[in-house]
């Protein structure tokens, strides 16, 4: 790992992912370190927001904290370890 690195949060897509996979892979990656592995859910309102509960859920994705944000051939690999579909 670099010794200037900033840690910072990144971000990856739910679908078919859990906890323990992502922090598995960014072990693997990186090293032992606690990455903060967390779901993040993303609502967009809808017109009439103000007068009643009108969120709409858009996506999910995790957040995890790193020491630099993940290259795009990193994330294709972490993609590539979803679970299967059922």
């Amino acid at each position: 790992m670099p010794a200037n690195a900033v840690w910072q949060y990144d971000y990856i897509d739910y679908y078919r992912l859990d906890e323990k996979i992502i922090e598995q892979y960014l072990r693997e990656k990186l090293g032992a370190y606690k990455y903060h592995v967390k779901v993040i859910y993303t609502f967009q309102m809808g017109p009439g927001a103000w007068l009643n509960d009108s969120r709409q859920l858009v996506g999910d994705k995790y957040r995890f904290w790193v020491p630099q944000k993940l290259s795009k051939k990193e994330q294709d690999g972490l993609l590539k370890k979803r679970k299967a579909k059922n």
